[in-house]
């Protein structure tokens, strides 16, 4: 590791755009209204039970990264609902009790895998090795289930 990682640098700023003064602010307005909600009764919130949803939405929409998005999600589901984090696992772990819930958890999970490869660049090093695999043919049975694995995690991710 290089000593220049640790030197101060003036001229790198931080950049205070429209974009992040309008996500702070609806991240602002979000944590006060779940904290509103927390501790009030069901019936009484009505249409703000959907705001953990709309919250995923805007943010989506404003290009906030998907996971940043889906864990302020998490979060202020948490604090609408009163849920501590041991509760939250177990009501996950109680919610793939069907095997559709677990293929989901799965494509998801293989989804997150796909965006970390395509994100550091890995992507098409990996899109070239299965099609590689792939122009094989069926005459090599030796690389047959190597070829399906790789290309079954490709077509996760």
């Amino acid at each position: 590791m290089s000593n220049s990682a640790f030197s101060y640098n003036p001229t790198n700023r931080w950049h205070i755009t429209k974009k992040n003064i309008i996500t702070g602010l609806l991240l602002v307005c979000f944590l006060a209204i779940a904290f509103w909600c927390h501790g009030r009764p069901d019936n009484e919130l009505g249409f703000l039970g959907f705001m953990p949803l709309v919250v995923l939405a805007l943010l989506s929409l404003i290009g906030v990264d998907i996971v940043l998005a889906v864990i302020s999600l998490i979060i202020i589901a948490m604090i609408m609902t009163s849920t501590t984090l041991p509760e939250m696992g177990t009501m996950l772990a109680k919610s793939t009790g069907s095997f559709i819930a677990t293929v989901g958890l799965i494509i998801m999970l293989g989804a997150g895998v796909g965006e970390v490869i395509w994100s550091n660049g890995a992507g098409p090093i990996y899109a070239a090795k299965i099609h590689a695999l792939q122009r094989l043919g069926d005459s090599a049975r030796q690389y047959d289930s190597l070829r399906r694995s790789f290309s079954a995690v490709g077509v996760s991710a």
